[in-house]
């Protein structure tokens, strides 16, 4: 009797090791992915922070933005704000094309349809934003959001 329980309780720990090595077989695969995606994501938000950041601590980018009205396109900003607009381009990545809007607080703050391609090269479209409420003279809170692809 004794036999037999040893057999049974082999193939359970075959068994058992067997699962165990899937598992990390499967986990190293995934993980050899990951970090190709997630640095590439990671670099794309800390861009879109920095200039984010930039226009919030700039003087005359936050008079410029706080001096809207209403929700303000891409194209619209060449004219109501041209010094944020510039700022956005010289500081995205060749490798990505970035477009912002500004917006109030309460709205939606989508891009309307056809200014993002119909398929970025990249599929992935990272978005970030940052409030400015105010400047010494003026309380008008305003949403700069920046909406960046791979191209």
């Amino acid at each position: 009797m004794n036999k037999k329980n040893k057999k049974g309780w082999i193939k359970v720990t075959e068994a058992v090791v067997a699962i165990i090595l899937i598992v990390v077989v499967l986990l190293v695969v995934i993980e050899r992915e990951s970090p190709i995606k997630s640095s590439a994501n990671q670099e794309i938000y800390n861009v879109q922070k920095v200039i984010l950041r930039e226009i919030q601590i700039t003087d005359t980018l936050r008079d410029e933005i706080i001096g809207t009205s209403g929700e303000k396109e891409w194209e619209d900003l060449t004219t109501e704000t041209p010094q944020t607009k510039n700022k956005i381009q010289e500081r995205t990545p060749a490798n990505f094309d970035c477009v912002a809007k500004i917006c109030s607080p309460s709205d939606t703050c989508i891009l309307p349809d056809g200014v993002i391609p119909e398929s970025p090269s990249g599929e992935n479209i990272y978005v970030e934003k940052v409030m400015i409420t105010t400047n010494l003279i003026t309380y008008n809170p305003r949403v700069l959001k920046l909406f960046c692809w791979e191209n």
